[in-house]
Formats: structure tokens, sequence, C-alpha cells
């Protein structure tokens, strides 16, 4: 993997934020009927950094929000380790 630019370190950043702030996601969402801000709040995001494919999504229904996060390197399911390490090893280069 070559070095990362500041704004793919940034991406990937947020990309752990928004993992550990949804993760271990199937949540009741109560009886929210709005439709509108329900889809306001979905996101369906990829990214790609060189050989690691990212997809994150988040959906909801009427009564739960559901929340995945998939790592690929070469096409092979990875889990957000690599994520991490992305960063960790960014770090130790710098």
């Amino acid at each position: 993997m070559t070095s990362l630019t500041k704004d793919q370190i940034g991406e990937i950043e947020n990309i752990l934020l928004t993992h550990e702030k949804h993760k271990g996601c199937y949540m009741w969402s109560g009886d929210n009927g709005n439709l509108g801000q329900r889809r306001r709040q979905e996101f369906d995001n990829h990214y790609q950094f060189d050989d690691v494919s990212v997809s994150q999504a988040m959906t909801q229904s009427r009564k739960n929000t559901y929340y995945q996060l998939r790592v690929e390197v070469d096409g092979v399911k990875k889990d957000v380790r690599v994520l991490k390490n992305l960063i960790k090893n960014q770090h130790m280069q710098n």
C-alpha cells in the first residue's frame, strides 16, 4: 500500500468514528413515523484506498436501524482492523 493523502486519512478516520458510533447496530428506533427524517439519516458510502475497498451503510425501517461496514482487501472480506492498521502505519511513517 502506498502513502495515503491527508484527505484519505481524514476519510478513514471518519469511517472509524461512524463505525464506533453505529457498530453492533440493530437498534430499535421507536415509532418514528416520519419517512423524510428516516431517509435523511440513512447513508450508503463506498470508498477505495488502493487495494482496500470499504462499503458503509445505515438504513432505517419504521421500527429498526441497521448498520453495516464491509472492508475488503483485493476482494477478500476483512474486518475493521484493516482500517485501523492503515491509520497506525501511516502515523508511523510520518
